[in-house]
């Protein structure tokens, strides 16, 4: 009976983790292929290159994440200032 249960229960997760990574495969590939996270990771490189030093801004103007990362924006006059962590 439990070597039945514990069977089950191996074929379950088993069964769950092909799925998941089948399933984070295949968006992967999608956002790889339509340049959404490449794109994203080219434009948080370039503009961190511009970037002024210092902590990033309390009160952004605008502000962009992904993952660990953001990236503020703040105006200032007519230029913007970045920021990126």
């Amino acid at each position: 009976m439990i070597r039945t249960i514990i069977a089950g229960m191996i074929i379950w997760v088993t069964s769950i983790s092909v799925v998941y990574w089948q399933t984070r495969t295949k968006w992967e590939g999608l956002g790889k292929s339509t340049g959404e996270i490449i794109g994203r990771a080219d434009v948080f490189l370039t503009l961190c290159e511009f970037a002024s030093s210092g902590p990033t801004h309390l009160q952004p103007d605008a502000s962009i994440y992904s993952k660990a990362s953001v990236i503020t924006l703040r105006r200032k006059g007519n230029l913007v200032e970045i920021r990126c962590k």
